[in-house]
């Protein structure tokens, strides 16, 4: 559950940055916000309006929220062979709760920018506390950028390193390692 919320968040995040904004007639709009299973049978359910921009990011902070109460901050292996299976640092992959606090932070940022901010100061208190806190978190998590030669470790030769906070793994395999 609280994967489907922090995918769902990122989702909308997405949607926000890609179609929510001021419209024609100077009002912040978002995207049509979908918050049930939509019924085939019934077409007018398919008539949504958009959202306001202030809503959108109200759903997204509370995906987020909801996300955050349930996932690991970061998977890690208990020493238990049947929780590690579903619990366990195998599921680095999957969404945590350390990138669904990065999607939250993002996206008070993101609202609190020139462009669509409406509160002043408070937008950017709420971001930059929530950035902050985000930060520290993942450093109390042993999460950290790589420096020097070590930042081709991102790319090629690992599956993981301590800076990525979710990823997908292609693999071991050295891809365009000769123009690194």
């Amino acid at each position: 559950k609280g994967e489907a919320y922090g995918l769902r968040a990122w989702n909308y995040f997405n949607l926000l940055q890609s179609h929510a904004g001021k419209g024609a007639d100077g009002a912040m709009y978002g995207v049509p916000i979908v918050d049930h299973v939509l019924k085939t049978a019934n077409p007018s359910d398919y008539q949504i309006a958009r959202s306001s921009f202030k809503d959108l990011v109200k759903f997204i902070i509370d995906d987020c929220d909801s996300a955050i109460a349930i996932l690991p901050d970061r998977w890690a292996d208990s020493g238990n062979a049947n929780v590690d299976i579903a619990m366990g640092v195998r599921n680095t992959n999957r969404i945590n709760g350390l990138a669904v606090r990065l999607i939250k932070a993002k996206t008070l940022l993101y609202a609190a920018s020139p462009l669509n901010n409406k509160n002043g100061i408070d937008d950017w208190k709420a971001a930059a506390k929530e950035n902050w806190e985000a930060i520290q978190l993942a450093e109390q998590n042993g999460y950290f950028l790589l420096s020097g030669p070590n930042y081709k470790l991102n790319f090629v030769g690992t599956n993981y390193t301590d800076e990525h906070l979710w990823a997908w793994a292609a693999g071991p395999q050295a891809y365009n390692a000769a123009r690194m």
